[in-house]
C-alpha cells in the first residue's frame, strides 16, 4: 500500500539526494500520514470526517506499522541507483515509464496531447523543465478560439513546440543574434526544424527582429504572452511593455524570475510596486503574473521568492568558481545555472 502511494517524494524544482539516516526519518514521517488514513484515503486532518470513511482498527494499524518498519529495515538494502533519481527520489515502486524527463519530476500526463509535446520538446535544446512546460501548456489551452500567444525569445523551438502543440497561433520573436551563445543563422534553421519535426509550423509565425523594435509598430491584441529574451535588466524593463497589448486577467509567463539578476531587477523595479500587474506562482524560474490590480499579499509573496534569488546567485558565483560541491551543499547538483 505503501509502496504504491509513494513513489517519489521531492519537487521537480530541486534534486534530493538523501543520506540512510534520513530515509529511516522520512519513510517514519510517511507512515504516520499513512497511519492517519482511513480505507478512503482521505487525510484525517485535511478533510472533515463523513460517514463513508472506514477508520482503521488498532488491529490494521498494527500491520501498517509493520510494514512500514520492514520498508525502513529494507531500504539500506537498495543499491544507490534505485534510492534517488534526477529530480525525485524514488523509495518504492516500479520504475518509471520514459516519456522524455516527465517521469522523473512528478508532472502528470494524463493529457495524451501534453504527453505527445513533452516527448517531442524534451529533444530540444533549452531550459524549461517539464513542470514549467505544464505551466505554459496550461495557460496556453486556455487562449480562447482565434486567440494569440506571442513569445519572446524561442532559441531552438523546446518552449514554442509546448505553446504552438496546444492548439493557440503563436509569434515566435527572435533575432537569432550570430555568436557562440545564440547561434545565430544555425539556431534558426534548429528551430524551424523542429517546428516541422513537432508538426505546429502552421501554427507559429517567426518574426526574426529585436522585440525592443517590434513593439513600436504592434497592433494586435495578445491572449498569452511568454517573455524569455535577453535577461538583461534594461530589455526586461522593455519586454514588459508587451503587457499593454494584454487584456485584463491576461497572464504573462516570465522565465528566469528571481533567478536571473537583471530579470528579477526588472521584476521588482516594474513589477513589485505595479498597479496593473499581480503576481500569481512560480514553477522554478518561471513566474506567471496576471493583469490585474495587486493587493498588499500580493507584493508580500513576490518579496518572499528574494531568499530564492538571493541562494540562485550564490549557486552562479559557486559555478563560475568551479565550487562545485559546494554548490551541491546547497541542492545544486548540475552544473547549469538554475533554471
Amino acid at each position: 500500500m505503501l509502496g504504491n502511494r509513494i513513489a517519489y517524494l521531492a519537487p521537480s524544482s530541486s534534486p534530493v539526494h538523501l543520506v540512510p539516516q534520513e530515509w529511516k526519518l522520512t519513510l517514519w514521517a510517511l507512515a504516520c500520514t499513512e497511519l492517519c488514513r482511513g480505507e478512503t484515503g482521505v487525510d484525517s486532518w485535511a478533510q472533515p470526517a463523513t460517514a463513508s470513511a472506514t477508520v482503521l482498527t488498532p488491529a490494521t494499524r498494527t500491520v501498517r506499522l509493520r510494514t512500514v518498519r520492514g520498508c525502513i529495515t529494507g531500504i539500506k538494502h537498495l543499491p544507490a541507483s534505485k534510492r534517488t533519481h534526477q529530480g525525485a527520489t524514488r523509495v518504492l515502486g516500479p520504475e518509471p515509464p520514459k516519456l522524455g524527463a516527465v517521469a522523473c519530476t512528478g508532472v502528470s500526463t494524463d493529457e495524451p496531447a501534453f504527453a505527445a509535446a513533452l516527448a517531442v520538446a524534451d529533444g530540444i535544446g533549452g531550459w524549461l523543465t517539464p513542470a514549467q512546460a505544464r505551466l505554459l501548456w496550461d495557460q496556453a489551452v486556455a487562449v480562447p478560439a482565434g486567440g494569440l500567444i506571442v513569445e519572446i525569445g524561442s532559441h531552438q523551438g523546446r518552449s514554442t513546440v509546448i505553446l504552438a502543440a496546444a492548439g493557440a497561433r503563436v509569434v515566435a520573436i527572435d533575432p537569432f543574434v550570430d555568436g557562440a551563445m545564440f547561434g545565430g543563422a544555425a539556431t534558426r534553421d534548429v528551430f524551424l526544424a523542429n517546428l516541422v519535426r513537432a508538426g505546429v509550423s502552421d501554427r507559429v509565425e517567426l518574426r526574426e527582429i529585436r522585440s525592443g523594435l517590434l513593439r513600436p509598430c504592434w497592433t494586435s491584441p495578445i491572449d498569452f504572452l511568454y517573455i524569455d529574451g535577453k535577461h538583461d535588466y534594461w530589455t526586461v524593463s522593455d519586454d514588459l511593455r508587451w503587457t499593454g497589448f494584454l487584456p485584463s486577467g491576461g497572464r504573462v509567463a516570465i522565465h528566469d524570475a528571481f533567478s536571473s539578476i537583471g530579470v528579477t531587477l526588472a521584476l521588482l523595479r516594474h513589477v513589485l510596486f505595479s498597479r496593473r500587474l499581480r503576481y500569481l506562482r512560480r514553477e522554478g524560474s518561471l513566474a506567471l503574473f496576471s493583469v490585474s490590480v495587486p493587493s498588499r499579499g500580493d507584493r508580500l509573496r513576490m518579496l518572499l521568492q528574494l531568499p530564492w534569488w538571493v541562494r540562485n546567485v550564490w549557486i552562479k558565483v559557486l559555478l563560475r568558481l568551479r565550487f562545485y560541491p559546494v554548490a551541491r551543499l546547497f541542492g545544486h547538483h548540475d552544473r547549469y545555472d538554475p533554471y
